[in-house]
């Protein structure tokens, strides 16, 4: 009988703990999707890409929830040097923004990309290979 009641305060325990923790999220802010894509089309990634060529041009998207009125920036991180970035302005509840970036022969290797808030924080960060 414990037992049992001991598994069923546990289960009720985490049930009540994932909503806080999503509550948090919304009021703090998120990033809901980022990637980096060949394309934007209508204001959303046309793919999902890895790795890019030298001599191409790939976009970071960035999908970014619960900030309006802040500021959001795309930092292209290689080899420890920021090469490329730009701020963004959030102008609503739902924002989506990008950048463009032109890969040339001194870009292989992998590059990141960090979104991160005017306080430094790190909303999101992915990496990308550049090859020949």
């Amino acid at each position: 009988m414990k037992k049992k009641l001991f598994t069923v305060l546990l289960g009720l325990s985490v049930f009540l703990i994932i909503p806080t923790a999503n509550a948090k999220n919304m009021e703090t802010g998120f990033v809901t999707s980022d990637q980096f894509t060949s394309e934007i089309v209508d204001r959303q990634p046309v793919n999902n890409i890895n790795s890019v060529q030298a001599g191409q041009q790939i976009s970071f998207f960035t999908d970014i929830r619960n900030m309006e009125g802040q500021t959001v920036t795309h930092r292209w991180i290689q080899e420890g040097e920021e090469i490329f970035s730009m701020q963004f302005h959030v102008g609503g509840n739902r924002w989506r923004v990008w950048t463009n970036k032109n890969i040339y022969d001194w870009n292989i290797g992998a590059i990141q990309v960090i979104v991160e808030t005017e306080e430094g924080d790190i909303l999101s960060q992915k990496t990308i290979n550049v090859i020949e």
